[in-house]
């Protein structure tokens, strides 16, 4: 099963554990979802995640899913390795961009720094306890090269001097 973007991190992890179970839980289910934890265990699930019954919901216990979480470039087919940006660009802008391109949940995601002008690249991370994304990636900025114009702004030069005597 594939991440859906369009939906929050816990609605796509309460789909793995419908399309696994045959269950039809959502994010308002009477259960609670734990922070996610790295797992080591049997490959390809690298994450684990404690499920515990919601107090008076008329269920009782806890249980631990495990499931993978996956890398930034892991949604789309032909990743890029960066992105180019206007000179005018901001971090909400670059990051906007990145998630569309990437197929991503937005609110599972952030830039590790903020963009400056010219940076050569920027590092897309999972956000702290993200249940989705489990490695950042690094990709290169590019940025227009600036137009001759932007250095050389009066034209109309004044010529050289005459040598009088």
């Amino acid at each position: 099963m594939r991440i859906n973007e369009t939906k929050s991190a816990l609605a796509n992890v309460w789909d793995l554990i419908n399309d696994a179970n045959g269950t039809t839980f959502s994010i308002s289910s009477p259960f609670t979802l734990a922070v996610p934890q790295p797992y080591g265990g049997p490959q390809p699930r690298n994450t684990s995640v404690l499920v515990s019954a919601n107090e008076g919901s008329g269920y009782q216990g806890q249980l631990t899913v495990y499931y993978n979480r996956r890398g930034m470039k892991d949604n789309v087919a032909n990743p890029p390795d960066g992105f180019t940006v206007a000179n005018d660009a901001t971090s909400e802008s670059l990051l906007a961009s990145m998630v569309a391109q990437l197929n991503l949940v937005a609110s599972d995601v952030e830039l590790a720094e903020p963009l400056t002008f010219r940076m050569p690249q920027i590092t897309l991370q999972p956000k702290p306890n993200s249940y989705l994304y489990d490695t950042g990636t690094v990709f290169t900025i590019t940025w227009p090269l600036p137009h001759i114009s932007e250095l050389i702004t009066q034209p109309l030069l004044n010529g050289f001097d005459k040598v009088t005597s």
